[in-house]
C-alpha cells in the first residue's frame, strides 16, 4: 500500500474465479475486505473470497 505496487488479486466468487490488478487503496479490518482500485473502478474484495495475492512483475 505504501508504495502503490500494483497487485493481482484472484478471488472466489459464486462459482468461479475472477482476478483484479490495481493498487490496494485501503484494508478495511472491520468490514474485513480490501479495496482494491485500478483504472476503471475500486473494487471491494472481503478477506474470505481471496484465494491468492501476486505483485505484478516490472520489465524494464
Amino acid at each position: 500500500m505504501r508504495e502503490n505496487i500494483e497487485l493481482t488479486f484472484t478471488y472466489w466468487d459464486g462459482y468461479d474465479f475472477y482476478e483484479i490488478t490495481g493498487c490496494c487503496h485501503y484494508i478495511n479490518h472491520d468490514q474485513k475486505q480490501f479495496n482494491v482500485k485500478n483504472k476503471e473502478k475500486i473494487y471491494y474484495i472481503t478477506f474470505d473470497q481471496i484465494t491468492n495475492i501476486r505483485r505484478q512483475t516490472i520489465h524494464y
